[in-house]
C-alpha cells in the first residue's frame, strides 16, 4: 500500500469517476472529494478485512479487486470482482457497523475511500444518487443469490463454465488492461477446489472452448460455455 501517493483531487475532474457522480450537485461533489482519500494497492494487499469496523465506502477507481467471504479453511469464496469505476458499500454501514466480506487487489488498483457520513448525507438528500444506487445494490443481491443457486442445483462443470461466461461478460467486455487470473482465482469464484478447477479448464481447453495460459483467458467457443453453463 503506497501510503504517499494521496490526492485530494476533485471528483467533478476525475477522469475515472462513476457514472453516479452525474447525480450530485456541485456542493454535493465537493462534499465527496473533502471526504475523499485515494491509495495506492499492490497486487494482493488486503484492503477491507471481515469483521473490522467500516468507516468508508470503497470506490475503485482504477485496477480490479475480489470481494470474498473467508473460511477458517483458508477456502474463500469470491462474490464479486470489482471492476474499475465502481462503488462498493458495506452493508454492515447501515447495520452493525462491520465488514462483512473482505476485499482484495488484483493487481495494483487505486483506491478512493470515502467517509460513510458523506454517502449518508448523500443517500438521504439526493433521491436521483439514492435511486440509481440501490439498483446498482439489487444487481448486486442477484448476482449472489444466483450463485448459491448455480451452487446448490450445478455439477462443478456447468458452475465453471457459467463462472467463465460470466468473466467474458462482465470483466473483458471492456478496453483497457486485461485482468489476469490464477486458477485459484477462478476457483474461488467458481465455488470448487482448486484441483477440480484445473482438471476442467483443461478439459475445456481440450474442447477447445477456451485458452488458458499465463493468467490470461480467452473465449474461443462463447455459445457452447453457455449452454453447458445452462445445462449444469
Amino acid at each position: 500500500m503506497d501510503l504517499k501517493n494521496k490526492n485530494f483531487l476533485d471528483c467533478q475532474n476525475c477522469n475515472n469517476s462513476s457514472f453516479l457522480i452525474k447525480y450530485l450537485s456541485d456542493a454535493q461533489k465537493s462534499l465527496f472529494s473533502s471526504g475523499k482519500n485515494t491509495v495506492h494497492f499492490f497486487d494482493g494487499e488486503l484492503i477491507q478485512k471481515t469483521g473490522t469496523v467500516s468507516s468508508h465506502i470503497v470506490y475503485l477507481k482504477s485496477g480490479f479487486a475480489k470481494l470474498y467471504l473467508e473460511d477458517s479453511k483458508h477456502k474463500d469464496l469470491t462474490v464479486k470482482i470489482i471492476r474499475p469505476c465502481e462503488f462498493y458499500i458495506s452493508p454492515g454501514i447501515f447495520t452493525d457497523n462491520k465488514y462483512h466480506f473482505s476485499l482484495k487487489a488484483m493487481g495494483n488498483c487505486q483506491i478512493c475511500f470515502i467517509e460513510e457520513e458523506v454517502i449518508k448525507e448523500i443517500l438521504q438528500n439526493n433521491a436521483k444518487f439514492s435511486f440509481e444506487y440501490f439498483k446498482n445494490l439489487n444487481s448486486f443481491l442477484l448476482e449472489i443469490v444466483n450463485k448459491l443457486h448455480s451452487m446448490a442445483t450445478k455439477q462443478n462443470t456447468g458452475k465453471l463454465a457459467e463462472t467463465i461466461s460470466l468473466i467474458s461478460k462482465e470483466i473483458y467486455c471492456e478496453s483497457g488492461p486485461r485482468l489476469k487470473l490464477s486458477i485459484n482465482d477462478i476457483a474461488e469464484l467458481t465455488g470448487i477446489s482448486r484441483d477440480s478447477a484445473k482438471k476442467l479448464l483443461k478439459s475445456f481447453e481440450e474442447e477447445k472452448l477456451l485458452e488458458f495460459e499465463n493468467g490470461d483467458l480467452k473465449i474461443l467457443d462463447a455459445e457452447k460455455l453457455e449452454q453447458i453453463a445452462t445445462k449444469g
